[in-house]
């Protein structure tokens, strides 16, 4: 989460476009919310177990 100038919070979000080696775990065209990962990876968020990608 992050904090913009009027000091709301704003949500990363991210549209699956391909899901080559996760076809099971990720749905093309469908909006994850992500949280930050380390090495830059992203989290994913969709109400399963968290999904950590590259």
């Amino acid at each position: 989460m992050m904090r913009n100038d009027k000091n709301t919070i704003e949500q990363p979000f991210a549209i699956c476009l391909r899901n080559d080696g996760y076809p099971t775990s990720l749905d093309v065209r469908k909006i994850y919310q992500i949280l930050p990962a380390k090495h830059h990876q992203l989290r994913v968020i969709d109400g399963k177990p968290c999904l950590t990608l590259p």
